[in-house]
C-alpha cells in the first residue's frame, strides 16, 4: 500500500546553515566615517534515499542514492560616508565605496540499485550491480564587483536632491560587455513647509517628487555567455559504450546587462493629523537589451542562444491610501492600493515576433512588436460548425486540408484561404491585468490584532 511504501522508504534531507556578519563604524574625522562589512553564508545539504525490495515500485528492484552539496556566498562592502550641516540650513551627505560578492556551489552524488540485501540501505552503493550505478558532480560560480557613489542634499528640509551612481561588473556576461554604468537622480519639494501651504490649514504634510534612473539586471544563470559542452554516455565505440562530448551552447561575447530606465512623478499628502495619508504616482519604464532565448537552426548543433534583443515600454498609475479609522483601545487601520499598467514591445532587433513558450510542443506564448508581453498565441474560435452552416456552401472549409464536419470547432480563417493552418494563429489574449490592487484592514484591541486582506485583479486572460 501507499502507507507501507512511505513507512519503509528512507528519504532524508539534512540542511546546515551557517551565517555571520562582521562590520565596523570607524570615525576618521568629524563627520567622516569608514564602514567596512563582510557577510558570509554557508549552506550544506546531504540527501539520503533508499527504497527496499519489499516496496512495490517501478522499476522492480531496490534503489539507493546519496547526494551532497555545499554552497557559500560572501558579500564585502567598503564604504566611506561624510555628513555635515552648513549654516544650519544646508544638509549634505556623501557616500562612496566598493562592493563585491561571490557565490559558489558544488555538488556530488552517487546511486546504486539491485542490491542482493536491503541490509546496508544507502551505505554501500558499490554492492549494487554495475549497470545500476551512477555518479554525478557539478559546479556553479558567479561573482560581481561594483563601485558606488551617492550625493544627498537638502535645503532647509524643504528642497531635496539625490544622485546615485553604480559601475558594476558581473562574471556572467560576455568578455566584451561585463561592465555597466547605472546613474539615477531624484528631486522633491516639501510644500507643507512653505508658508502659503501652511496658511491653508489643510495639509499635515505635502510633498511632490520626481525621479529618473537606470538599473541593470543580471537575471541569468552562470555561464550563459560561454560555450559549453554536454556529456553523453550513449555513444558506441569498439563494441562498447563510451563517453562523448557535444556542444550544448555557443559563446556570446557581447551578452550584456539588461537595462531599465524609469521616470516617476508622484505626490505624498497627509491630512487630519496624519489620519488620512495618500500616495499617487505616474511612472514610465523603458527596458532595452532584454534577455531572450532565441531558437537556432538544427545545423548550428544547439537548440537556442541567449541574446540581448528588443525594447519594451511600461507605463501606468499607482494610488495608495491609508486611513486611521479608529484609535485608542480599539484600533482600525485601512490600507487601499490600486495600480494600472500598460506594456508594449517596441522592438525585437528587426524580428516581427518571437515564440517563447510551448505547451505539449504547441506554441502558446508570443512576443510581438506593438503588442504586450504575456500575449497568448493560438486560434480564435467562433462557435461550433452546424449542419446549416455548411449547407449551400460551394466550397467546404478545411482544417489542415481536411473538410470540416458538423460538430467541429469553428476556427476563424485569418488569411481567408478557406483552410485553417498554422498561418491562422494570432494573439488570443493576454496574461496581464488592466488593473490590480488590494484592501487591507487591521484591527487591534487590548493586545489582540486581526487582519483582513482582499486582493483583486481585472482584465487578464487565463489560458485554458
Amino acid at each position: 500500500s501507499y502507507l507501507f511504501d512511505q513507512v519503509n522508504n528512507t528519504d532524508q534531507n539534512i540542511v546546515t546553515d551557517i551565517s555571520g556578519n562582521v562590520f565596523a563604524n570607524l570615525e576618521i574625522l568629524k563627520g567622516l566615517e569608514f564602514k567596512p562589512s563582510v557577510n558570509y553564508q554557508l549552506t550544506s545539504t546531504k540527501s539520503n534515499y533508499f527504497s527496499p525490495s519489499t516496496v512495490y515500485q517501478s522499476p522492480a528492484y531496490n534503489l539507493a542514492s546519496v547526494t551532497s552539496s555545499n554552497a557559500y556566498s560572501i558579500q564585502t562592502d567598503m564604504l566611506i560616508n561624510y555628513t555635515n550641516t552648513f549654516n544650519g540650513i544646508h544638509n549634505l551627505n556623501l557616500l562612496a565605496g566598493l562592493t563585491a560578492s561571490k557565490y559558489n556551489s558544488e555538488s556530488v552524488g552517487a546511486k546504486g540499485g539491485e542490491f542482493a540485501l536491503d541490509l546496508y540501505e544507502y551505505h554501500l552503493l558499490s554492492s549494487g550491480i554495475a549497470t545500476r550505478m551512477g555518479v554525478s558532480s557539478g559546479l556553479s560560480e558567479r561573482s560581481r564587483i561594483g563601485y558606488v557613489g551617492r550625493i544627498n542634499y537638502d535645503y532647509k528640509r524643504k528642497y531635496y536632491f539625490t544622485f546615485n551612481s553604480r559601475y558594476d561588473g558581473a562574471s556572467i556576461f560576455g568578455m566584451n560587455s561585463k561592465w555597466g554604468f547605472f546613474p539615477s537622480g531624484a528631486l522633491s519639494w516639501r510644500l507643507s513647509e512653505e508658508s502659503f501651504v501652511k496658511n491653508l490649514g489643510v495639509f499635515e504634510d505635502l510633498k511632490i517628487r520626481t525621479s529618473y534612473g537606470i538599473t541593470g539586471s543580471e537575471g541569468l544563470s552562470p555561464y550563459s555567455s560561454e560555450a559549453q559542452l554536454a556529456v553523453s554516455t550513449s555513444g558506441i565505440m569498439a563494441g562498447g559504450r563510451t563517453v562523448s562530448y557535444y556542444p550544448s551552447s555557443i559563446e556570446v561575447p557581447d551578452l550584456k546587462w539588461e537595462e531599465t530606465a524609469m521616470f516617476d512623478l508622484g505626490v505624498d499628502a497627509s491630512f487630519f493629523g496624519g489620519r488620512l495619508n495618500i500616495v499617487a504616482d505616474y511612472y514610465q519604464k523603458k527596458t532595452k537589451d532584454l534577455f531572450l532565448n532565441l531558437p537556432l537552426a538544427m545545423t548550428s548543433g544547439v537548440n537556442s542562444v541567449t541574446k540581448n534583443i528588443g525594447r519594451t515600454e511600461n507605463k501606468g498609475f499607482e494610488f495608495g491610501a491609508n486611513v486611521v479609522i479608529s484609535k485608542g483601545r480599539f484600533g482600525w487601520n485601512a490600507d487601499f492600493n490600486i495600480s494600472t499598467e500598460k506594456m508594449k514591445v517596441n522592438d525585437l532587433a528587426g524580428l516581427p515576433s518571437v515564440v517563447v513558450g510551448t505547451l505539449n510542443n504547441i506554441p502558446v506564448h508570443i512576443i510581438k512588436v506593438g503588442e504586450s508581453i504575456g500575449s497568448f498565441y493560438g486560434y480564435k474560435t467562433d462557435g461550433i460548425w452546424q449542419t446549416d452552416d455548411l449547407a449551400g456552401l460551394t466550397e467546404i472549409p478545411k482544417q489542415k486540408g481536411i473538410n470540416v464536419q458538423p460538430g467541429n470547432i469553428k476556427f476563424i480563417d485569418q488569411n481567408n484561404d478557406n483552410d485553417i493552418t498554422a498561418d491562422d494563429r494570432t494573439i488570443i489574449g493576454n496574461a496581464f491585468p488592466k488593473f490590480y490592487g488590494g484592501l487591507n484592514n487591521t484591527f487591534t484591541y487590548k493586545g489582540f490584532d486581526a487582519t483582513c486582506a482582499i486582493n483583486f485583479v481585472y482584465g487578464n486572460d487565463i489560458f485554458n
